[in-house]
């Protein structure tokens, strides 16, 4: 039987650590379909709060057909805070309709305050590039809340980031 060398035993040891970050990163991968969504432009950091109110209010006062959780939508043109939807729904009282195309996204859970997400985006980011891929700056990152700050205490907020990716 023949004796690993030194370097040889380095090297094993830094792909073993590598394949256990990777393991222990949180990310996967997933197809992400194609929406529509009702969206409001978001002012401001401090602006989410008052966008999903407008947005709640428009939707149940129409009656239209939502699909949660809500989201947070990044595109080139802003920040919206947004719902998917089905049916018809006019542009109203800072209301618009925004086509999300489908995209193959890197995802992780972030679980903590909002205040902390740019910090998990960026970890997310790092992750998929670390697998090869390429993050999609022309699709639209998208952030999934299936709770709410308004009956959640924010150690306990869970955001889903999903990064459009290509190349992986």
């Amino acid at each position: 039987m023949q004796r690993l060398t030194k370097p040889v035993l380095a090297f094993l040891s830094v792909m073993i650590a590598v394949s256990i970050a990777r393991a222990d990163d949180g990310l996967s991968f997933k197809d992400s379909p194609a929406q529509q969504v009702l969206a409001v432009k978001v002012d401001g950091p401090n602006g989410y709060a008052a966008a999903f109110g407008t947005l709640v209010g428009y939707y149940l006062k129409r009656n239209i057909p939502v699909s949660f959780p809500q989201m947070s939508i990044e595109t080139g043109g802003g920040s919206f805070a947004a719902i998917a939807f089905t049916g018809n729904a006019a542009e109203d009282g800072g209301i618009i309709v925004l086509a999300v195309p489908a995209a193959k996204v890197a995802t992780s859970t972030h679980k903590g305050p909002y205040a902390d997400l740019s910090q998990a985006i960026s970890r997310t980011m790092a992750a998929a590039q670390q697998r090869g891929c390429i993050p999609d700056m022309a699709r639209s990152l998208r952030l999934l809340h299936p709770n709410s700050p308004d009956n959640t205490a924010a150690p306990d907020l869970i955001t889903e980031i999903q990064i459009p990716v290509t190349g992986c």
